[in-house]
Order: C-alpha cells, then sequence, then structure tokens
C-alpha cells in the first residue's frame, strides 16, 4: 500500500509543475485563515456532519464471552 501511494506521488510530481502545487498550497493557507472561509465551512460542515451521523444506521451488538461459541 506504501509503494502504491509513494508511486502515485511520484507521477503527480512529475505531471503537476511544482509552482501550481505552491500556488495551491498557498490559495488554501489564505482561504482557510480567512473570517469568511471558516464561518461558511463551519456551517456548511457542521450541517453535512449531522446529516451524515443520521444515516449512519443503528445496529444490535452481541457481546461473545468465549471463544468456544465461535463456530469452526
Amino acid at each position: 500500500m506504501v509503494m502504491v501511494i509513494l508511486s502515485v506521488s511520484a507521477v503527480l510530481l512529475a505531471v503537476i509543475p511544482v509552482r501550481f502545487i505552491l500556488m495551491g498550497m498557498t490559495t488554501c493557507g489564505f482561504m482557510t485563515n480567512s473570517k469568511i472561509w471558516k464561518f461558511v465551512q463551519l456551517e456548511r460542515g457542521n450541517r453535512r456532519l449531522k446529516e451524515w451521523w443520521d444515516l449512519i444506521p443503528v445496529v444490535p451488538i452481541r457481546v461473545v464471552d468465549k471463544e468456544e461459541n465461535f463456530p469452526n
């Protein structure tokens, strides 16, 4: 898995110029520190998180004490 991640990272760095990566990181840094962006993200993010959390079904859990109860 690590080898795949490193290979994909190497290909992306070879295809995308470094200046575009730096421009994206700079833009992201400015946007995350902006007061307007924090307000918009907080409101939208909380709403999406609540919707996602409500979609998780409640599943009953059965606790097994001994290992002998498992079928072989």
